[in-house]
């Protein structure tokens, strides 16, 4: 079984982008949040604020009798989505 994520994947790319654009859309419309001054610097370059560890992505693996469920999850302040990138095919 190998563990393993191909982070360069126009699928996982694309996916990352939407989640980044729709977390930072949701923050900027939220005024209470917005205009905290932690967020208003990472709005400035156009980035979602995610804390000071930054982890709004986590790359999980799910090991079965008969292969690896791969997701890719994101955990934004104001948006949450799963990516199902199994390799069901294989299986």
């Amino acid at each position: 079984m190998k563990f393993e994520i191909d982070t360069k994947s126009p699928i996982v790319v694309d996916f990352l982008k939407m989640c980044y654009d729709n977390d930072l859309n949701a923050q900027m419309a939220d005024v209470k949040f917005y205009t905290r001054p932690e967020v208003a610097i990472f709005h400035k370059i156009g980035e979602p604020y995610h804390g000071a560890s930054g982890g709004a992505v986590k790359f999980v693996f799910r090991p079965t009798s008969i292969g690896v469920i791969t997701h890719v999850e994101f955990n934004g302040t104001h948006y949450s989505d799963i990516l199902d990138i199994t390799e069901y095919e294989n299986w």
